[in-house]
């Protein structure tokens, strides 16, 4: 009976040479590496297996919604391609190839809905800017919100009266202006309300603003009408002051009437019997005449000076004189039946404010 070696493991009887397994090349598409007891396989990128003989396959994509795969063949190498059907967007790559690893190189792409001002969800004119998957809604002016049903405006004011400036001949006057006219681009009924319950009314002397405000009952937005009615009465012509004297008038709210008193310089007086008259007023208001008509100059010399009421020293231009004049003159008026000028404007009842006029002889 022949001779058997018992071999250590990597040797192979009968007589133990080295076992060699890399030599018949066991690695299809591969790199084979020698051991021991065993021999394995490096793979050539896209193979797979213990001996590299099965080719990578990276399966099927899948299925696309709303859209479709192009491409039959899913092994190493191969290329799949991706398309939407009509108002899709793709949204990912539009291809990818199958790799080593098994892996697709690009992930599945979606193809989203991107018409989306098809169903023109813009209300009241607003312009549709396509997104995907979305819209966005450009209102017109007067409109807001997502899809441009908003009203946002106000009522338009299409007419409101100017200023009214009425010269009365008494001392009310009835005045009538056109109503302002409020509309709505939408054609809804806007409610009007005023200060006053007409656009006739009955105003004395003075300043009197007249609101109209506009509500749309839609969105309670407003607008408003706004304009002022001035009463005034006639104007006064001037009035002459006297020869050899001043005349003192008040130089605050005129345009409601004036109150005048004349002043004879010193050494000048009036006429004889007349003496008595440079203590009056003169007074015009809503019918623009003087009551008395016409002052009385100081015709009449007198020796001396005198420093009775009335009277001013020296040339009527100084300052003392003026000073002088002006003290009397609201001394006189704030006792007289005139008073109201000054109680009804105290801050404006002042000496500055009281004007004279020197007669030029």
């Amino acid at each position: 009976m022949p001779n058997v070696c018992s071999c250590r493991p990597g040797y192979n009887p009968p007589r133990c040479d080295p076992n060699y397994a890399c030599a018949s090349n066991p690695c299809r598409h591969g790199t084979c590496r020698e051991y021991h007891t065993h021999y394995s396989c490096t793979c050539q990128a896209g193979w797979q297996g213990t001996t590299c003989n099965i080719v990578v396959n990276c399966g099927h994509p899948g299925s696309l919604t709303n859209g479709s795969v192009i491409g039959n063949r899913f092994q190493y190498g191969d290329t799949v391609h991706f398309t939407c059907e009509t108002d899709y967007v793709l949204v990912g790559q539009s291809s990818a190839q199958c790799q080593g690893n098994g892996q697709w190189s690009a992930s599945k792409p979606r193809c989203l809905f991107g018409n989306t001002c098809q169903s023109n969800p813009c209300q009241n004119g607003g312009t549709c800017i396509n997104s995907v998957e979305q819209h966005e809604c450009v209102c017109r002016e007067g409109w807001s919100g997502e899809r441009c049903e908003t009203d946002i405006s106000p009522p338009r004011v299409e007419f409101c009266p100017t200023d009214k400036n009425i010269t009365a001949v008494d001392t009310r006057e009835t005045v009538v202006w056109q109503s302002p006219v409020f509309s709505d681009f939408r054609n809804e009924t806007v409610h009007v309300t005023s200060n006053y319950p007409s656009n006739v009314e009955t105003f004395p002397w003075g300043q009197y603003d007249v609101q109209y405000t506009a509500t749309k009952p839609f969105n309670g937005l407003r607008s408003s009408c706004e304009f002022t009615v001035r009463v005034y009465p006639r104007q006064c012509p001037p009035l002459a002051p006297p020869v050899h004297g001043a005349l003192a008038c008040n130089g605050w709210i005129t345009r409601l009437g004036r109150v005048c008193k004349t002043f004879c310089q010193q050494g000048w007086t009036l006429p004889r019997g007349q003496e008595d008259k440079l203590n009056q007023l003169y007074a015009c208001g809503a019918h623009g005449a003087w009551i008395p008509a016409s002052t009385i100059d100081c015709s009449a010399q007198t020796s001396g000076d005198n420093d009775a009421p009335g009277y001013f020293p020296g040339n009527c231009t100084r300052t003392d004189a003026i000073n002088s004049i002006q003290s009397q003159y609201l001394t006189e008026l704030r006792n007289s039946s005139f008073s109201q000028i000054c109680t009804s404007w105290h801050d404006l009842c002042l000496e500055d404010n009281v004007e004279v006029t020197c007669n030029k002889n």
